[in-house]
């Protein structure tokens, strides 16, 4: 008789906790939607974060000196095929995706990095990831592109009893409503930037509604292409470390630009930071190549738009450039001659 009635009061625990599930992937959706960012607690096994983590490091300490002082903001910037422990990040993801509903369920990979800041590393910048602006796509709830950041290390948060350690920062919202970095801040890991000497809105620590994200060994954070963001200094004597994965929605009823389908796939298959000796089986390269952004029409490579126009938003719902701008002597801070407006085409 126990027996019998536990069956039905098993499939009710099981019912209630499949709801909670759902209740909570929505929730991140909404978040991940509103805010630019949404955090999964515990996405991978602390063990594999570890062991990740044990490689980065290593491949990081090899890099060599030039790619080490293009990178003194981000700390490092290796392809995943550099090792194969990353390949079971990646076939797992979409495990850790798919509570979050179409089209992100069916999302495909671009590209990703070891990103590993040493011990008394520099913050990273304010920027955004995104480049193409002049299509109305870029202005839509759903991202054209997100990071997935796994991290590997725990970070911290910095207080007056910790003094940090890279923790990441971001300004919830400023990927669909404009805010006074939107053309104060250079083009994304430009030359501009990656060697300059953290003068400049770009470095700002004092940001209005900018928060930090801690995160602990296994925590994976979603954020929106669109989104500033940055990260504190590495206080500590220790690297902080994390993987970068760049993934595409992808569904039947999300159109997306075929100029950007086109770059998508490119970038996929012609990863500039993919210069060391890949590391890969031929099976974890088949593998992976199951999960790649896919595409079969004539056009080439696209650049962010028309010639000479930077990355930058500058126009569309939300972006456009105020009276109060264009008397800001700060407004054209990094470059000369960037437009302020462009045209918004489908």
């Amino acid at each position: 008789m126990k027996a019998l009635f536990r069956v039905p009061v098993l499939q009710s625990l099981l019912r209630r906790s499949r709801q909670r599930f759902r209740r909570c992937a929505s929730s991140l959706r909404q978040q991940f939607e509103n805010d630019g960012f949404c955090v999964i607690r515990g996405a991978f096994d602390e063990s594999l974060a570890r062991n990740m983590n044990r490689i980065a490091c290593s491949l990081a300490d090899q890099q060599a000196a030039e790619s080490a002082e293009r990178q003194q903001y981000t700390g490092s910037l290796i392809a995943l095929t550099a090792d194969s422990v990353f390949v079971e990040l990646l076939t797992a993801t979409p495990g850790v995706l798919a509570p979050l509903g179409s089209p992100y369920s069916g999302s495909r990979f671009m590209n990703g990095y070891v990103i590993s800041k040493p011990g008394g590393g520099k913050r990273l910048y304010w920027h955004q990831d995104w480049w193409g602006w002049d299509k109305k796509a870029s202005y839509e709830k759903t991202t054209p592109v997100f990071a997935l950041m796994t991290y590997l290390t725990e970070t911290i948060a910095r207080s007056r009893d910790h003094p940090g350690n890279g923790c990441l920062r971001v300004i919830p919202g400023t990927h669909r409503r404009r805010h006074h970095f939107h053309n104060r801040v250079p083009d994304a890991h430009g030359d501009e930037i990656s060697f300059g000497d953290m003068r400049g809105p770009a470095f700002e620590e004092d940001v209005e509604s900018a928060v930090d994200v801690p995160l602990r060994p296994g925590d994976v954070v979603l954020v929106d292409v669109r989104l500033l963001h940055a990260t504190r200094d590495n206080d500590t004597d220790e690297r902080r470390s994390m993987i970068t994965c760049w993934w595409v929605p992808t569904a039947d009823n999300h159109p997306t630009p075929e100029a950007w389908r086109a770059e998508f796939a490119a970038q996929t298959t012609e990863n500039p930071h993919d210069t060391s000796e890949p590391r890969w089986s031929s099976q974890e390269i088949e593998a992976v190549s199951r999960l790649y952004c896919q595409y079969d029409g004539q056009l080439g490579r696209y650049h962010g738009g028309p010639a000479g126009w930077c990355s930058q938003p500058g126009a569309g719902p939300g972006f456009e450039v105020s009276a109060d701008d264009l008397i800001d002597p700060d407004f054209r801070f990094f470059g000369s001659g960037r437009p302020q407006m462009v045209a918004i085409d489908d």
